[in-house]
């Protein structure tokens, strides 16, 4: 799993005043975001296209829209990610028990082991589409007796997010916290409603591009 906030994630930190070395625990802590971060075109773009599908697939994945969103947001810099442009893997899961349904690529990764950040060489599965990878996602999980523990809270984005970390999804220990700042940072409880209206969708409409 990534390790650093993508694009978006420092873009966040900046606008709080914050500097590369404030950890993200003192973000949430002292930093709480009072209203969403109006995105850019850009971002707000793959929030779209990510949240639009994850709403689709809702009910076979299981995870609420918005953390599927927040998750995709951290694991691909944005859609920036190598694995995410040639894989269409947006949420950095291995080949490790079976391939995607595009196969599988070498990939180097970096990891948190024993503390210290290492990179390895790692399978990831690839797939043709978002929308085959979103899918994979609930499939992976659901699959997967060590992720039990999360479908009792899976209406709440930030238990979720928590839940997933403890039992291991990531081995990044701030994974959980990054999810979290974006979720608060971009106002994507939004995504879990009926009606996909942000806050800073009434900041300008020249962010949101037209049906």
């Amino acid at each position: 799993m990534q390790l650093v906030l993508g694009a978006g994630g420092l873009a966040l930190l900046a606008a709080a005043g914050l500097g590369r070395a404030e950890s993200l625990s003192s973000v949430v802590a002292i930093h709480p975001p009072a209203v969403a971060t109006r995105p850019t075109v850009e971002q707000a773009r793959f929030i779209d296209r990510v949240g639009r599908v994850a709403q689709q697939l809702h009910a076979s994945v299981g995870l609420p829209p918005s953390l599927v969103t927040a998750m995709a947001i951290n694991e691909t810099g944005w859609g920036s990610s190598e694995l995410s442009a040639r894989a269409n893997n947006y949420f950095g899961i291995k080949a490790e028990v079976g391939d995607g349904t595009l196969g599988s690529m070498l990939y180097d990764t970096r990891e948190v082991v024993d503390g210290r950040v290492v990179v390895v060489q790692a399978r990831f599965r690839m797939y043709r589409s978002l929308e085959e990878s979103v899918h994979d996602l609930g499939l992976f999980l659901h699959a997967n007796p060590r992720y039990d523990a999360i479908w009792p809270r899976a209406t709440d984005p930030r238990a979720t997010a928590r839940a997933l970390a403890q039992a291991g999804y990531a081995t990044d220990p701030e994974w959980a916290t990054k999810l979290i700042v974006l979720l608060d940072g971009f106002g994507l409880d939004a995504l879990d409603g009926p009606l996909w209206l942000p806050d800073w969708l009434w900041q300008s409409s020249r962010v949101w591009p037209a049906p």
